[in-house]
């Protein structure tokens, strides 16, 4: 059973590589400007229990380095979280200094 945690945590992993070079194509790539989406919430619980499936089998397989990285992904969750609240909080005076702009629609 193991073995198939493994594997499948492998997968997992491997994609977070691919995830952000999608970022970077989009935002410097394309110049995609970075801004609040409502989407940008999917992120953040994925991050989470990316952290807790890589912490809990660290813990009972007594692989340390897998609970760190565990431990450490729980840490990028609430910064992701910390992130898009914030974000949240900015948009509404982004959207009105944005309007205040001389020709803004």
């Amino acid at each position: 059973m193991l073995g198939v945690l493994v594997v499948a945590w492998s997968f997992c992993t491997w994609l977070i590589p691919l995830l952000l070079a999608l970022g970077v194509w989009r935002h410097v790539l394309h110049r995609v400007p970075l801004r609040y989406e409502t989407s940008l919430w999917s992120m953040v619980f994925p991050i989470g229990m990316y952290g807790v499936a890589t912490r809990e089998p660290g813990e009972a397989a007594g692989w340390g380095w897998m609970t760190a990285t565990g431990t450490g992904e729980a840490w990028a969750a609430l910064a992701a979280w910390a992130a898009g609240f914030a974000g949240m909080l900015a948009e509404p005076v982004t959207e009105l200094l944005r309007s205040q702009r001389p020709g803004a629609e």
